[in-house]
């Protein structure tokens, strides 16, 4: 299985999404797998679930108090994701959560130069120890 990421960004972090069977949660709690920002008040504490299974990334609405939308850069509100309800999402899309948080679906290619940016940079702070 080819690396898909999770790339938040409003925090700016890339998130590896490994091919397994339990789904991570997504949410403004800390202990969910992947947190948002606390001060995002449109971000459900616990807000959804996403897995990468088989050849799908599968996104699962929790939250019946926030709205969650997938779609593309051009639309990111394409699509609202109901509760219990679980979408597909493909690489590329954005999932949308509350007004204004974005996560983008990437592949290892789309965010290879950052990884490597962050690899270099990981070896001049081990250098300069």
């Amino acid at each position: 299985m080819k690396p898909v990421y999770l790339v938040d960004l409003v925090l700016d972090k890339i998130h590896e999404l490994k091919h397994e069977k339990r789904p991570k949660t997504i949410g403004r709690d800390p202990n969910c797998d992947y947190a948002t920002s606390l001060d995002n008040r449109f971000v459900s504490r616990l807000q959804g679930e996403i897995v990468y299974r088989g050849n799908q990334i599968l996104f699962r609405q929790i939250s019946e108090n926030s709205k969650t939308f997938i779609g593309t850069k051009d639309n990111p509100y394409e699509t609202q994701v109901f509760q219990d309800v679980t979408e597909e999402v493909q690489i590329g899309n954005f999932i949308t959560m509350g007004n204004n948080y974005f996560f983008e679906v990437r592949s290892f290619r789309q965010v290879k130069s950052q990884l490597d940016e962050i690899q270099d940079k990981i070896n001049e702070d081990t250098v300069r120890m």
